[in-house]
């Protein structure tokens, strides 16, 4: 209703989204996934207004976006294929924006082959471990280390969408995985 009566901004629709996500993460059931859906929708918006202005928001934004399609897609059980497409464009844009050592773009692409991953069900220790030391090597890169790295949160949101399901369970395991190796030593 805020965007209705005042404009979408990102602002704006940050507000939304940190709702929703915050909501999603408290709800079970069918409200979870009408809380995915609407911040799936807000980002999928933010996504597209950081399109014309800053590339690092945008960047994210599709990503969180893709990351909603992505769990609502696996809690329901249904065909991957939509978030293939989805996959494919946010690498396309996450190719057109990324300079040599931009960790935030680095962080971003390693979160859509996690989520690409996920959706693949490719799930092996090796592809985990793989992930991690991608993401170590970024942070070396750009000097900077797993402490409190805005990484965590979507991995957080990720692992707690899934983990309420006999059929995702095991996804969840798998990201709880990825996240307890990159905060160990």
């Amino acid at each position: 209703m805020l965007c209705t009566l005042a404009g979408a901004t990102a602002e704006r629709l940050a507000l939304i989204v940190k709702a929703a996500d915050r909501a999603a993460q408290l709800s079970l059931g069918d409200a979870r996934d009408t809380e995915l859906t609407r911040m799936r929708d807000a980002y999928r918006r933010a996504w597209k207004l950081g399109r014309a202005g800053d590339p690092t928001e945008a960047c994210q934004a599709g990503l969180m976006a893709v990351t909603a399609s992505v769990l609502l897609t696996l809690r329901s059980g249904l065909d991957g294929a939509a978030c293939h497409a989805e996959l494919e464009e946010l690498a396309a844009e996450f190719a057109a924006r990324t300079s040599p050592g931009d960790y935030a773009f680095a962080t971003g692409e390693i979160g859509r082959r996690l989520l690409a991953a996920l959706i693949d069900q490719g799930l092996s220790a090796e592809r985990a471990n793989g992930l991690v030391a991608e993401f170590r090597d970024a942070w070396g890169s750009a000097g900077s280390g797993a402490k409190d790295d805005a990484l965590f949160e979507p991995l957080r949101l990720i692992a707690a969408m899934l983990a309420d399901r006999d059929s995702t369970r095991p996804m969840a395991d798998w990201v709880n995985s990825i996240e307890t190796a990159l905060t160990s030593a």
